[in-house]
Order: structure tokens, then sequence, then C-alpha cells
């Protein structure tokens, strides 16, 4: 009797111990997580400064109210309320058009030779393309982070505890395979 009210206990310390593993490490996979997305917000923060002085080079070779420009400036406050939201989801999105955008806009830039030469242009530029850089490596960051966290969350003893102690699958950032030219 004594052996198997000791044994009981064992197990129920056991079953503790391990429900509260489970529980710090998800918590610490959630911390790792909003690290991950701060880090991006900060790059996606970086260019959001970044881009005006770009659309400034522009504009004063392209004109006030070209269409491409104004294009750029619709998805950048996209990209920047997304990500503002915290709404991974719709940051991809925003991301998608606003590279999509950029892209339009460089193909015009391409075609004024002096634009192309002004080396306060050419040195913003290659300023975005590295934050692009920063941005997809932060996103993937991100990405490992969260598949992880998805995966322990899947495979955790007790899954009805976890979603009431708030953990919940992360969606994945979907960040478009094309780059920004520099």
């Amino acid at each position: 009797m004594v052996f198997a009210l000791a044994a009981g206990a064992a197990l129920l310390l056991l079953f503790a111990w391990r429900l509260v593993a489970v529980y710090r490490g998800l918590r610490g996979l959630n911390a790792a997580i909003d690290a991950a997305f701060a880090l991006l917000r900060a790059s996606l923060r970086q260019r959001h400064h970044e881009l005006p002085r770009l659309l400034g080079a522009c504009r004063h070779h392209l004109g006030a109210d070209n269409e491409r420009v104004l294009r750029v400036l619709r998805a950048r406050a996209a990209v920047d309320a997304a990500s503002g939201d915290g709404d991974v989801v719709a940051l991809g999105a925003a991301e998608r058009g606003l590279r999509a955008a950029l892209r339009e806009l460089y193909e015009l830039v391409d075609t004024q030779p002096e634009l192309c030469t002004d080396p306060e242009f050419v040195r913003l530029r290659a300023r975005i393309a590295a934050l692009d850089r920063a941005i997809w490596d932060d996103g993937e960051v991100y990405n490992d982070r969260a598949s992880v966290n998805n995966i322990r969350i899947r495979i955790a003893p007790l899954g009805p505890i976890v979603g009431r102690c708030g953990f919940h699958v992360a969606p994945l950032l979907e960040l478009p395979s094309d780059r920004i030219p520099p």
C-alpha cells in the first residue's frame, strides 16, 4: 500500500515536472518568435525610412505625380500597417505588393540614364537592396522559430491544456522568392 502510494506520488511529480518543462519550453519559443519578429520589424522600419529618400530622388527626375512612385508609397504604407499590427499573413501580402511596385519603378528608372548615374540614387538603391536581404533573412529566422513552435505545440502532451495556456500555432511569413534588385 505504501509502495503504491509512493509510486503514484512519484508518477504525479514526474507528470507535473514534465508539464512545467513543456510550459517553459513553449514560453521560451514564444519569446524567441517575438524576438525574431521584433528584429524583422526593425529591418522593415529601416527600409520604411529609406524609401522616401529613394522616391525623392526619383521624383526629382521623373516628376512628382508619377503613378509608379505613388504605388510604392501606398505599398510602403500597407507594409507599415501590417508590421505595426503584427499581422504576419497581411505582412507577406503587403511585402509582395511593395516588391512588385518597386520592380515597376526600377523598370522605369532604368530608362533614365541621368538617374541611374546619380550617386545618391545608386547608394539608396543599394541600401534598399541590402535591407531587402536583411528582411529576407529575418523572415527566415522568424519562420524557423515559428515552425519549431508549431511542431512542439502539435506534439505537446495535453494539447487542449496547451491551448488554454495561451500557446497557439504561429502563422508563417510568406515572403516572395524574388529579391529587390540592387
